[in-house]
């Protein structure tokens, strides 16, 4: 959230690119600012900016499901670095 200047400037400069979105990050953003999401979305969106959305909650090899007691925050922490290892 608090990196965004740095994510839309240095891929408009070309400096950044290739850049896989996760959908549980966008999920994520979109509860805390959603101008911060609707930035990040247009990253998205935005040909030629070369960021790339995965659908990391609907993939057979990264989808997990909450385990007991487990907080939404932890849930999300670890979705990503599942992602992070199967990626």
């Amino acid at each position: 959230l608090h990196q965004i200047d740095f994510l839309d400037t240095t891929s408009q400069s070309g400096a950044l690119k290739n850049v896989v979105v996760l959908q549980t990050v966008l999920e994520e953003v979109k509860h805390r600012s959603i101008p911060v999401f609707n930035r990040l979305s247009t990253l998205v969106r935005a040909t030629g900016r070369r960021f790339h959305a995965f659908a990391n909650e609907h993939h057979a090899d990264t989808h997990i499901d909450k385990e007991k007691g487990e907080s939404p925050n932890d849930r999300n922490d670890r979705a990503i670095r599942v992602a992070d290892a199967w990626y």
